[in-house]
């Protein structure tokens, strides 16, 4: 709890020295996935760390594992905004097993593909409207303009992540219950980005020429909530990762 403790109050004091809200002035595509019916189900922002920004300071010390609510006052917006990092852990059952605490979720899978490792991550419990009012609150009463606190982890499996082998290659298979993603890249005119339809959904793909991504959105089945899936690969062709999406199918 001190370490934690201590790494709060460090992002404190790094943010803190930034003078005031500044508008954002690193590059930024804001992309927003939509089903085949047309309706919005996820929001992909591909941005680089701009040293500038409070938030981008703060969300470059988080660590797996860590969720945090931030407050800045004058802020266009005002808002409280929640920011989580998951941790991977790793998954020692067998994937039936899996896939029985993905319920309600039925969610596709690489047909064909060897699965090498499989791991989970968990969630954070939102913050109340009172704990956000705690945080306004203190920001007005202290004068303080970034207030950090932490969010309490839970038992709720909001990803996972499956480490598989296909035609010689292995590849990362990422599925997420959380379709509001943010996305950092060192360099966005040196990164490809590129939208396209994957399995009949609309899709991105993300290159910087050694490490490439395919992410989309499909609405899931059985529980008709969407579902982020992602593909990452190194030294793969986008035709290859669009080939490993056409093979996910329902166990």
């Amino acid at each position: 709890m001190r370490n934690r403790d201590e790494l709060i109050r460090s992002i404190l004091d790094k943010a803190a020295a930034i003078e005031p809200p500044p508008e954002l002035k690193g590059k930024v595509m804001q992309l927003v996935l939509r089903s085949g019916s047309g309706n919005p189900v996820s929001a992909i922002r591909v941005d680089s760390w701009d040293e500038s920004d409070p938030m981008d300071r703060i969300l470059q010390q988080l660590k797996p594992g860590m969720g945090i609510a931030v407050y800045i006052a004058g802020t266009a917006d005002g808002a409280v905004s929640q920011q989580t990092c998951y941790k991977p852990v790793e998954w020692t059952g067998s994937l039936n097993g899996l896939l029985a605490a993905a319920a309600p979720y039925d969610p596709r899978l690489p047909a064909g593909a060897n699965l090498i490792r499989a791991s989970v991550m968990y969630g954070f419990d939102n913050l109340t409207d009172d704990e956000i009012a705690e945080m306004i609150e203190r920001s007005e009463r202290t004068g303080q303009r970034i207030v950090v606190r932490d969010l309490v982890p839970n038992d709720r499996l909001v990803g996972v992540q499956l480490d598989y082998m296909y035609g010689g290659k292995t590849f990362e298979f990422h599925i997420l219950t959380t379709t509001k993603s943010r996305i950092h890249v060192p360099d966005i005119q040196g990164h490809r980005i590129e939208r396209m339809a994957v399995n009949g959904q609309e899709g991105l793909y993300l290159s910087d020429g050694h490490q490439n991504q395919l992410i989309w959105v499909e609405e899931d089945s059985a529980s008709g909530y969407p579902l982020q899936y992602e593909i990452r690969a190194r030294q793969a062709e986008k035709e290859w990762l669009l080939a490993i999406a056409g093979l996910c199918t329902i166990r």
